[in-house]
């Protein structure tokens, strides 16, 4: 019965877009250089914006999203290191067997958790990462920075996403909606070397100045101040890049549990959602903080089931987090990556998400954010193995097709 009732869905959804859905495939050439202009230092159109509207930049509500995939980037370790705009289009479109062409993802978590072999060494927007064995040195300014400057380029990063729109526009028309952007927030660690209890060592006014003077991490109302530098310098980069088919959407608390940062995200997510948006989170499964998300200010929270990396762990968890997001308003994390290839056999437990995801309602009601690896969705696509690419095709039925996404 379901089968039945998803390919009807799926037909009612082809035939509201008419009856000559073009199918010519978009053409990438890659040596065409973005349609989108250079920064330039001129005020963004938003900048002048009615100051009677609700928020600084003129709009008046969070823009919304159903299904953010996670987009990892900016670390050396990452190969390729840059995102292309032949990367993204396998991100941003989807074209099922009979040629036809889709709207794939229609959120991009801009994320990284670490730099390793960067110009500054390495380094950890996150407390308690290892590299080599050794706990990493807490990213400071100049390394908040760079992650923002990684991502608002013209023709990688956010430009190879906004690129990518505009090809599939040539065939599809422009989305109803801009693609939204996620920007991740560093965690502000209060030590230079901190893994909380083992290691906290090098004091707390490592991360740099603010306004002639230096900011000490021991202090909430320091942190604060830097966490709220970095939302306004992420803005301004982005809206210089005057981006035509993507909106700077939200941002994303990096830190998977509140323990350590219970003293800054209320007002961090004030400041963040009164400016119209989103605030996101993604707590591993029941981290501390989790079924008290709204409390923090987060507009969306999603539970990770973390049942994917592990075969000690049984179905039962799908069926906890499926009902424990329902319980709280959550949304749920569909987590995946390179095992689930068919040369390492683990592609079932990618099927098992989608297959409790649809028997809970979380599918239908839920929004959705992919955990992919490093580029897990695009090897299932490429790969040479049939049953790698019949994977592929039914996860993004399984994407395109939610009733959620003809609501928001």
């Amino acid at each position: 019965m379901k089968s039945f009732l998803l390919f009807l869905l799926t037909a009612l959804l082809m035939a509201g877009c008419g009856k000559a859905r073009p199918k010519e495939i978009p053409q990438w050439n890659m040596n065409e250089p973005s349609a989108e202009p250079e920064p330039s230092e001129s005020p963004s159109a938003d900048a002048s914006a009615d100051p009677s509207q609700d928020a600084p930049n003129g709009r008046t509500e969070i823009p919304d999203y159903t299904d953010m995939v996670l987009m990892y980037g900016y670390s050396h370790h990452r190969k390729p290191y840059e995102w292309t705009r032949d990367i993204m289009k396998d991100y941003v479109l989807y074209q099922d067997p009979d040629g036809q062409w889709h709207w794939l993802f229609d959120a991009f978590l801009c994320l990284e958790f670490m730099s390793v072999d960067g110009p500054n060494g390495n380094k950890t927007f996150v407390s308690g990462y290892k590299h080599n064995g050794s706990y990493l040195e807490s990213a400071a300014k100049d390394d908040w920075e760079g992650l923002l400057d990684y991502y608002c380029q013209a023709n990688t990063g956010i430009g190879a996403i906004d690129a990518a729109v505009a090809q599939g526009a040539k065939s599809l028309g422009e989305p109803e909606r801009k693609r939204q952007i996620i920007i991740c927030i560093p965690e502000p660690i209060p030590y230079r070397f901190n893994n909380y209890g083992q290691d906290q060592t090098g004091g707390t006014t490592y991360w740099g100045a603010l306004d002639g003077e230096q900011l000490d991490f021991s202090k909430t109302a320091d942190r604060l101040k830097a966490l709220k530098w970095y939302v306004d310098t992420a803005i301004r980069k982005f809206e210089k890049r005057k981006y035509a088919h993507v909106e700077l959407g939200g941002f994303y608390i990096t830190a998977e549990r509140a323990t350590f940062i219970t003293d800054i995200l209320k007002q961090l997510g004030d400041y963040v959602t009164g400016m119209k948006y989103s605030f996101n989170w993604i707590p591993y499964f029941k981290a501390d903080g989790f079924h008290t998300w709204k409390s923090f200010g987060f507009s969306h929270a999603f539970m990770q089931p973390n049942y994917f990396f592990s075969e000690d762990i049984g179905k039962d968890r799908l069926v906890d987090a499926c009902q424990t997001v329902l319980k709280y308003g959550m949304g749920m994390e569909i987590e995946f990556d390179g095992k689930a290839m068919q040369s390492t056999g683990w592609g079932y437990r990618l099927r098992d998400y989608m297959k409790y995801a649809q028997d809970y309602g979380v599918w239908e009601q839920c929004r959705l954010a992919y955990y992919q690896g490093s580029w897990a969705v695009r090897w299932l696509k490429d790969s040479a193995v049939a049953e790698d690419r019949q994977l592929y095709d039914d996860f993004c039925q399984f994407v395109i097709s939610r009733p959620i996404r003809d609501t928001h």
